[in-house]
Formats: structure tokens, sequence, C-alpha cells
């Protein structure tokens, strides 16, 4: 066990003790063992200082770290990010990877297009599921607070302890609040 509380090789995972969110070790060609993996974390950093403002493209960050595919490099980040708190990485989807300081307004402009990617992706979850889109809607919320997933999201809710009563509670307390969409209140 690593000093994150990890496992040290892919083999340790099992059903007596099951693989945290946001661990990718040994999933879909990535290394078998932590400092591989580590390693692996250290030239992505690595990579995206050297590129400076520029960035670089997911594919040539797959190429250049020998991973499989964009979804391996997802899941990589999400690990950086996650157990390695490395938020200097900044992913912008269709485009590239950037490295940069955490700066509140490109945080929080990018947090709204994500929102609005978000909202994209709900509405076509929604329609998809069929029924009420109260009822898709309310299962597709109530559902981001599922665990096990693997993804960023599962990742943070875990390490977070949230929990499905700690939403609805976020929820209630925003009832009688003014909702912001997209950068206006109504």
């Amino acid at each position: 066990m690593d000093a994150l509380g990890l496992a040290d090789r892919a083999a340790d995972y099992g059903p007596d003790r099951p693989r945290p969110a946001g661990d990718p070790l040994g999933e879909r060609g990535l290394p078998l063992d932590r400092p591989a993996l580590d390693a692996l974390v250290t030239g992505l950093c690595d990579r995206l200082q050297v590129a400076g403002p520029d960035g670089v493209k997911a594919g040539m960050l797959v190429a250049s770290l020998g991973v499989r595919d964009s979804r391996s490099l997802r899941l990589l980040v999400a690990y950086a990010r996650v157990h390695h708190r490395r938020r200097e990485i900044i992913g912008v989807p269709g485009d590239r990877y950037y490295w940069g300081p955490w700066v509140p307004e490109t945080a929080r402009r990018e947090a709204r297009r994500q929102e609005r990617m978000g909202r994209c992706a709900f509405f076509t979850a929604a329609l998809l599921r069929g029924g009420s889109s109260a009822a898709a809607l309310a299962q597709l919320t109530l559902g981001l607070v599922r665990r096990g997933d693997g993804d960023d999201l599962a990742a943070l809710v875990e390490r977070e302890g949230l929990t499905l009563r700690d939403l609805i509670a976020e929820m209630a307390s925003r009832i009688d609040k003014p909702v912001a969409l997209a950068g206006r209140t109504r």
C-alpha cells in the first residue's frame, strides 16, 4: 500500500479489497504497479509543463505516453487530479490538455462550459430514457452520488464521503434561492 492508501499492484485488488474510485492501476492497459503508474503521471505533467500555453492534443499525449487510447488518458488524468491533487492539469474537451495555475476566473469559465455540456448530455439521456422528463432528470441527478463507476465524479464522491442524503439536503436548501443558469439568475 502506498502513501495514498492505494494498492501497490493491480493484483492486490479483488473481492476482499475493492478498487477505490479514480485508481486506474492495471486498467485499460495502464501499468500494473504503482511506481510505473506514478511515473506515467510525472511524464504527463512534464509534457504539459514543457508545452506551455500551446497545450498538447490528447492524441499526441496518448502516443508519447504509450497509453492505449484517450479513455486511458482520461483515467490517468483523473488519477492525477484526485489522488495526487494535480489541479494544474486542465483538459478542454475537443481541444487539448494544458498545464496551468489554478486561476479562479478560468476555473469559473470552464465550469460554466462544462455545465452547459452536462446539461446537453442530461437532455439527451432524459430523452433516451423515455417517460416523464422530471423522473428521468431525478434519476440522473440522484445517480451522480453513485460510487464505484471509476470516473472522476465517483472518485470525488468517494473522497468527500457524499451520500444521497447530502445531495437531497443541498437541493432542498436551494429551493427558495434564485437558480443560476449559464451565468444568469432566474
